[in-house]
């Protein structure tokens, strides 16, 4: 399983060879287990399995020496590593009242994801800002509301012919054949 490791490590920037990130508390390490490290600080992969100039040089214990110079970073960088253990690492909550605030949280920002309406549509909240404009609609199903429609003349490349001709049929087809003249 991949587990993403937050607190369980010790970054030492280094040269290249010299640098390296200590996996401490991380019970029966395996350096064939790391899938990645990201100095997220820096937005940079320090370590990836499948690159020759990001492996690892060397494994001392739970120390893995880095084949990339990390001289110019920080000891206080904050890391990303992808660890696949064997087993799903177990997480600790000493206090109960930070589980009780990271699922409030969670329900808070959930609550725009609800159905509002028998439907079970969905509420929407878009940003005021510029919206892109669309150059091709393929299918509406219904339309409530048109305030105003311009162009009408390039719907079927005609004038208000468009909407006369079909009057007349309503009225030769439906209207002219009931009327008695007697």
């Amino acid at each position: 399983m991949k587990d993403f490791l937050v607190t369980d490590y010790i970054f030492s920037p280094g040269a290249s060879t010299a640098g390296y990130v200590d996996f401490i508390n991380v019970t029966d390490f395996d350096v064939t287990r790391v899938v990645s490290i990201i100095n997220q600080t820096r937005g940079i992969v320090i370590y990836a399995t499948a690159s020759v100039e990001k492996k690892y040089s060397s494994v001392s214990g739970t120390r893995v020496f880095l084949n990339f110079d990390t001289s110019t970073h920080s000891a206080a960088d904050k890391l990303q590593i992808v660890y696949n253990s064997s087993q799903a690492l177990i997480t600790q909550d000493t206090d109960q009242q930070d589980l009780t605030k990271l699922l409030s949280r969670l329900v808070k920002v959930m609550e725009n994801q609800q159905a509002c309406d028998a439907a079970q549509r969905q509420r929407v909240t878009i940003d005021a800002g510029t919206l892109p404009a669309v150059t091709t609609v393929s299918t509406v199903t219904t339309c409530s509301t048109v305030s105003s429609v311009t162009n009408a003349a390039a719907i079927a490349g005609m004038n208000q012919e468009q909407y006369i001709n079909i009057a007349r049929n309503a009225y030769a087809n439906s209207i002219r054949n009931r009327l008695f003249f007697g």
